[in-house]
């Protein structure tokens, strides 16, 4: 693994603070109200069908300032964190989201880790795997061109087939 530069870490640093401190802040006072599910899903549960950004599915911006929405994730063993339970206990959140055949995504963990790593107990970091940005065989949510292979995972149609990637992520 490489160590990520000390000028990477102080640009992830800036967009850390910059971003994250002063949403988060402002989260603390007041979540929208929770979104998500409450329970664990089976591992034959269906996931949403992906509609391509393309095809309708249109994206609506993050920006600094917003105030987030409170959930609930479950991690790959079934435990769940509660947003609201991490900021009332006084923690920042850093809140990622990727795919494994995200390159970009991909070629940033060691970055995402050195964070974590600096700031220790003073935030806890989160991954929140989406959906697969270049799915083998099936369009990519982005664009709707379908990609080969980046790495060769089809687009997960069940809780369990998500889960099994994020495994071997």
């Amino acid at each position: 693994m490489t160590i990520p530069s000390k000028d990477i870490l102080q640009k992830i640093e800036l967009l850390f603070f910059a971003l994250f401190f002063s949403a988060v802040t402002i989260a603390q006072v007041q979540l929208k109200p929770m979104i998500g599910i409450n329970s664990l899903p089976n591992d034959n549960d269906s996931v949403c069908t992906i509609v391509p950004r393309t095809q309708g599915n249109a994206w609506v911006p993050v920006a600094s300032g917003d105030t987030m929405a409170d959930f609930k994730l479950f991690d790959i063993n079934g435990d769940s964190v509660v947003l609201s339970d991490v900021l009332n206990a006084g923690k920042k959140a850093l809140i990622v989201s990727g795919s494994y055949t995200c390159p970009i995504f991909r070629n940033h963990m060691s970055e995402l880790n050195g964070v974590a790593a600096q700031f220790g107990n003073q935030i806890e970091c989160f991954v929140v795997y989406t959906v697969e940005a270049h799915p083998t065989g099936s369009p990519m949510p982005s664009s709707g061109n379908v990609s080969p292979t980046n790495p060769p995972y089809l687009q997960p149609s069940t809780y369990g087939e998500r889960k099994a990637i994020v495994a071997d992520f």
